[in-house]
């Protein structure tokens, strides 16, 4: 079964709800190694953020409070790397073309990498990867085309597949679905909303594909929402468990140049990455409004 989030719920525009996405609560300048930073995952214990650069083969530990680079891992051969994924004591990390690098035990000097090989590739550009504890799931979200190969392709939906930890498989029939009307209605329910006028276009059942571009996404600890980062259009929406868009925010291309990583610490504070197109790649925590 496919879901869907076709019929959004209409909610009144909360200007960035639980997060003042405007204002950094703290900015972490990286090092130059991490000017093109990609993905971003807290380890169990929280002591670490772990991230990519998305050309280089190595897995990097930064410290959270300083930004520092704690610890480099290399992994594989330099590539496209775009996501990653801290698990208990293994890292996953993405390629675009849907190879899947699990490095287990990944503090220790005798780190054990294994590949896998999705159904997806090239042609998908993956860039999204989060986990779904309640479901032992990662989910693979897709820049570009939403569907395997032999299937007709619909460019007006982006597509977000499940892949099973236990059996290692990719969940084909499972996928979470983002349907360019869904984001014409949401922006149709807001007239108020200050992107309207651009966004009304933008999202218009007649232009020939959904304009965004799932650069991150990660999973809300307490409300389970879905929160999608698309560099591209510089948005982040919000999706409820039930995968029906909630909520629609534009970023600050000053505060995100090239935002490519998402994902929330233990008292429920969001961490944002962004690549530093000129300048140092940065990482940003916007602390919870919400109790």
């Amino acid at each position: 079964s496919l879901f869907s989030c076709e019929d959004p719920n209409t909610t009144t525009m909360a200007q960035a709800s639980d997060y003042a996405l405007d204002k950094p609560s703290k900015v972490l300048e990286l090092d130059l190694e991490l000017q093109e930073i990609s993905g971003l995952s807290f380890s169990q214990d929280y002591s670490t953020l772990s991230c990519i650069n998305d050309e280089l083969g190595y897995l990097y530990l930064l410290s959270p409070t300083t930004g520092e680079i704690v610890r480099k891992i290399e992994f594989n051969k330099p590539g496209d790397y775009e996501g990653v994924e801290v698990i208990g004591n293994t890292a996953v990390v993405m390629k675009n073309s849907g190879t899947l690098y699990f490095i287990e035990d990944y503090t220790s000097s005798e780190a054990n990498i294994t590949k896998y090989n999705t159904e997806l590739n090239d042609d998908n550009d993956l860039e999204g990867l989060a986990f779904d504890a309640n479901k032992n799931q990662l989910l693979l979200a897709c820049k570009a085309n939403g569907f395997i190969e032999g299937q007709e392709k619909n460019k007006k939906i982006r597509s977000i597949f499940p892949f099973d930890l236990k059996s290692k498989t990719l969940l084909m029939d499972e996928r979470l679905e983002m349907h360019q009307s869904s984001f014409y209605t949401y922006v149709q329910n807001h007239a108020d909303h200050p992107q309207y006028d651009k966004w009304i276009k933008r999202f218009d059942p007649s232009t020939k594909e959904l304009e965004f571009y799932p650069s991150a996404i990660a999973i809300h600890p307490k409300s389970k929402e879905y929160y999608i980062l698309s560099s591209s259009g510089k948005m982040l929406a919000v999706f409820n468990p039930s995968f029906k868009l909630k909520e629609l925010y534009k970023l600050d291309k000053n505060i995100f140049p090239q935002p490519e990583g998402i994902c929330f610490d233990n008292k429920n504070n969001l961490y944002i990455s962004s690549e530093g197109k000129e300048g140092f790649g940065r990482i940003l925590r916007f602390d919870t409004k919400a109790k």
